[in-house]
């Protein structure tokens, strides 16, 4: 499979991603498919979209059906390869890249929170753009995505702004530690590297 995965042919490619991913629908099979991780995270790269959709969907149930540990280690690593594809011009890629990253939050735990806080950081700014994207699905899981985020991050404060939409108030936020300070003092770098 990672063969194929592989293939110079793109036909070839995406038959091995929908293969994998009736695989993945099997819980009792996603053990087996978790070494084939690296080889679909490649698919991320592609120039053809219908690949990097179906490689989306692959993720999504493999790392449903790991183990918490797995997953969680599997989460940052996926996080960092769908972060360039919010920037995507296709809406479906984009709500589909977002999704999956606002999923990948719940399966974080433990030592790679704070590998993820660096991913999570660098999603803010790029996810406030796109809340006015005029496409209200892309829009809503913008909102959707930032909320997770701002949970994860436990900035309440922001929480509360995209709660209620406040994109400003938000912007103002994210240019402060939760307690007023700038971006640039010890606090917030010492917060940064915890």
């Amino acid at each position: 499979m990672s063969r194929q995965l592989r293939d110079p042919k793109t036909v070839v490619r995406w038959l091995a991603l929908k293969g994998l991913l009736n695989l993945a629908l099997r819980p009792e099979k996603v053990g087996k498919l978790q070494r084939l991780l690296p080889d679909v995270l490649e698919r991320l790269q592609e120039v053809d979209r219908d690949i990097i959709s179906k490689a989306i969907a692959v993720l999504k149930h493999l790392l449903a059906g790991m183990d918490r540990q797995s997953a969680s280690r599997a989460a940052v690593q996926v996080a960092e390869q769908l972060l360039p594809l919010f920037d995507d011009v296709s809406s479906k890629l984009r709500v589909l890249s977002i999704t999956l990253f606002k999923d990948l939050l719940e399966l974080v735990r433990g030592p790679n929170r704070r590998q993820m806080k660096e991913h999570v950081l660098q999603s803010l700014v790029p996810l406030l753009l796109l809340v006015h994207d005029e496409r209200p699905n892309v829009s809503q899981v913008c909102w959707d995505t930032l909320s997770s985020a701002a949970q994860f991050l436990r900035w309440h404060q922001l929480s509360g702004l995209i709660q209620h939409k406040e994109t400003w108030q938000s912007c103002d936020c994210l240019v402060r530690e939760p307690s007023g300070h700038s971006l640039h003092s010890p606090r917030w770098q010492k917060w940064r590297n915890q």
